[in-house]
């Protein structure tokens, strides 16, 4: 049976800080001075990952730290520090270690070095076991970064251990959301390469073949939607391999980098120049945020898209698409598959984006100039009274009949287009309804905020949680068997059966902008569906 996995408290970020004093040095003083005084924008950020061995002793420390400055680096995700406890140190040369292991013993243990430039953007530390840290920063005003540092266990742990640290990592990334998330370290799992189309969160350029843990990896980022990141970049097969056997003949690639934002990352390599003497290699990641292009995207998504406006510009959205996807057409062959749907998916919603002035005001113009007199009017005499309260009466009537005149309009145009009655009930109503109380599992009664949405979210864990085991079919595909192309017919019919103002998925592309894409969207689908 699986021991139970022990809750770790998290470290506030201002304790265990050492005075500062002689023995931080000049550069260690100036940047303590105002250690946790945030800076500016991380637009560009080196992070790494790195299996240590062991920062038990003085001499490993300084080790890491001689070696470290001969590269680029921001922020280092450290597994196996053997360090006992929960611990935050401002080291002499300025930079910060953030430690997390047992108390009982020095084995195992994951932390982060964190360059002292941007120590006062880390918002966060929490270790929930000597297993899983993690750290939280401050990139912008609005926008955070999630880091996980992991060390999975290795072959000769049973499956259930490393299942618990999957959940581990699992209840980080549901617990504190950020903008960008980046999961690391060393996983003790070979995911090889691609094996077909289907698992995008590969890319085309892993290397080795996959085991059992490889598969549970790739298993929790598909889950995830995380892409390891690794396997996206060309490289030399000996800037690879990040871990090689004590008698050097055997070298796989266990240590990985994945995030759910692929497009931030512009590289990832392993250093093979860097070492201290560990049988891993470091392998580092950098990472570009265009701040600018974040901003644009929250506000597409913010902003809804006119899709009623749509319906009545099919012809100019069609043309649209297939003057786009002409462009593209020569580029098909030789890109990603990953890389043709991101594109795909791109122009779609920039063709549908283009919007027309409208007003989704129930009242018309002359309404909204009576209310505007009325604002004006001052009542000094009984003949101004009279006219006033003649004033409010009119508007009030004016505002019934255009109210009820725009809810039927609505209402019609729904059961013509055959769209969703609950949308359109949501979108006529005056409000959202807020639960203002909860009765809690001891029977008492709940008024905090916090903790209505904490018991809201236990009770969908528990309704949609199953432990129920279901093998997944297995289908002999024959090597030799010519797989016929799904046909423009077979898409058509099922996007026919799909209902609009359906919420649309991660790409953002809603069901009825496919809808009204005509052929050009049907064909696209099709050579998608066939790649």
């Amino acid at each position: 049976m699986a021991a139970q996995r022990k809750k770790w408290p998290s470290v506030p970020i201002s304790s265990g800080l050492p005075s500062y004093g002689s023995g931080c040095g000049k550069e260690g003083a100036e940047g303590a001075k105002n250690l946790w005084a945030r800076t500016g924008s991380l637009k560009d950020v080196t992070i790494c990952t790195y299996n240590v061995r062991s920062l038990l002793g003085e001499d490993r420390l300084y080790d890491l730290e001689k070696e470290l400055g001969n590269i680029t680096w921001d922020i280092v995700g450290l597994c196996e520090v053997r360090r006992r406890g929960e611990h935050l140190q401002q080291l002499k040369s300025g930079h910060l270690l953030y430690t997390g292991g047992k108390e009982e013993s020095s084995i195992g243990g994951v932390g982060f070095l964190i360059h002292k430039t941007i120590a006062s953007n880390v918002i966060s530390y929490k270790s929930t076991s000597d297993r899983v840290s993690q750290i939280i920063l401050k990139i912008s005003k609005k926008q955070t970064m999630k880091i996980i540092q992991v060390y999975l266990p290795t072959s000769s742990h049973a499956d259930e251990e490393v299942d618990m640290v999957y959940e581990e990592i699992a209840e980080l990334l549901d617990e504190d959301k950020a903008n960008f998330t980046i999961v690391m370290g060393d996983f003790n799992a070979k995911v090889g390469k691609r094996e077909d189309n289907s698992e995008m969160m590969l890319g085309k350029f892993g290397i080795g073949t996959r085991n059992d843990r490889g598969d549970r990896l790739l298993e929790f980022a598909s889950s995830r939607g995380l892409k390891v990141m690794n396997s996206f970049f060309k490289k030399k097969e000996y800037r690879k391999w990040t871990w090689q056997s004590p008698n050097g003949t055997t070298r796989n690639e266990i240590d990985f980098i994945l995030t759910n934002r692929p497009d931030i990352i512009t590289d990832v390599s392993v250093l093979n120049r860097f070492n201290t003497g560990s049988d891993h290699r470091l392998v580092r990641a950098k990472m570009h945020v265009n701040f600018k292009l974040e901003r644009s995207k929250l506000i597409r998504k913010n902003a809804s898209l006119n899709v009623d406006k749509l319906k009545h510009r099919k012809d100019e959205f069609q043309l649209q698409l297939r003057n786009r996807f002409q462009v593209l057409q020569d580029e098909v062959n030789q890109e990603d598959i990953n890389d043709i749907y991101n594109k795909f998916s791109h122009t779609v919603q920039t063709c549908a984006l283009k919007r027309e002035n409208q007003t989704t005001d129930k009242i018309t113009k002359e309404t909204l100039d009576l209310m505007g007199k009325r604002r004006q009017m001052k009542v000094s005499t009984q003949k101004d009274s009279i006219e006033y309260t003649e004033l409010c009466k009119t508007i009030r009537k004016r505002m019934k009949r255009e109210i009820r005149s725009f809810n039927i309009k609505k209402v019609q145009e729904t059961i013509t287009n055959d769209s969703s009655y609950k949308a359109t009930k949501r979108k006529l109503s005056s409000g959202k309804s807020q639960l203002i109380a909860i009765k809690g599992e001891d029977g008492s009664v709940i008024h905090d905020r916090d903790q209505i949405i904490n018991h809201v979210k236990i009770f969908f864990q528990h309704l949609y949680s199953s432990k129920v085991h279901v093998d997944a079919p297995i289908i002999a595909l024959d090597a030799d068997e010519d797989i016929t192309p799904v046909g423009v017919d077979e898409v058509a019919k099922a996007l026919q059966e799909m209902k609009r103002g359906k919420a649309p998925g991660s790409d953002e592309v809603l069901v009825d902008v496919l809808k009204d894409g005509g052929d050009v969207i049907l064909e696209q689908l099709a050579k998608l569906f066939t790649l």
